[in-house]
């Protein structure tokens, strides 16, 4: 079984880039990149020319509860700001 990689943006552009000239099949032996992430990276390059180079691209997905999220950080911060610890118990107490 292959271990799972991750690619930069600017490393799926590339890719892109030599699929567009050579094809996606040369690209994935050349790559050694499964041909379906190729092709799902061909329809996502406008997306993937406006991120920053080294980030790897697309990895996240959106927020449940973008509220609840941001008032989760907002006391996380203050919390390590008043220098105390914060757990992953506590932040899903304080979530509830």
């Amino acid at each position: 079984m292959a271990r799972r990689k991750s690619y930069s943006a600017a490393m799926k552009l590339e890719i892109v880039s030599y699929a567009k000239t050579h094809g996606n099949r040369a690209a994935e032996r050349h790559y050694e990149v499964n041909e379906r992430c190729i092709r799902d990276w061909r329809k996502l390059e406008t997306v993937l020319e406006k991120m920053p180079p080294t980030k790897r691209a697309r990895r996240r997905t959106r927020e449940y509860w973008p509220k609840l999220e941001a008032e989760l950080k907002e006391w996380v911060i203050a919390t390590r700001n008043a220098n105390r610890g914060v757990s992953t118990l506590g932040i899903r107490i304080k979530a509830k």
